[in-house]
């Protein structure tokens, strides 16, 4: 079998499977948007960043290391237009989860070619209508990773 392009597919792999040991709850969580979501759902979004050669030698392809950004996205859904602080704040207590669990295995269960994984940061939506509230919480971690 060739080297891949890219780490990017195993490592979000690793971690949705990391993710589903956790004890969330009642949470969705999936290697994409689900079809049918349910009230609250968790799933890698895109990756991105660079690759530069790891070597300077010359012939085929060069060993890489990618410096890659990954969006985790993190939507809470409740009954009642009223509800948004609390959506908020379970989309942050999930997120606080998942980070601790990153932030305790960085190398995901020793992924080859992984070098580490860490949380990067985070952004956080939220809005109404008159029947729900709905949370938007998206992490961003940054991974390096070594292509041979």
């Amino acid at each position: 079998m060739t080297a891949p392009a890219t780490n990017a597919v195993a490592i979000k792999r690793a971690l949705v499977d990391l993710i589903k040991t956790l004890p969330l709850g009642d949470v969705q969580v999936g290697y994409g948007p689900p079809a049918n979501p349910e009230r609250t759902f968790i799933y890698p979004g895109a990756v991105r960043g660079p690759q530069e050669p790891a070597t300077m030698r010359g012939g085929g392809i060069l060993p890489r290391i990618e410096d890659l950004t990954l969006q985790l996205h993190i939507v809470v859904t409740l009954t009642g237009g009223d509800a948004v602080a609390e959506a908020e704040g379970q989309a942050a207590e999930l997120g606080g989860q998942i980070i601790r669990a990153v932030a305790a295995d960085p190398k995901l269960g020793d992924l080859p070619g992984l070098l580490a994984i860490v949380s990067g940061g985070v952004e956080l939506e939220s809005g109404a209508d008159d029947t729900a509230s709905t949370a938007w919480l998206l992490l961003r971690f940054d991974i390096k990773s070594h292509l041979t």
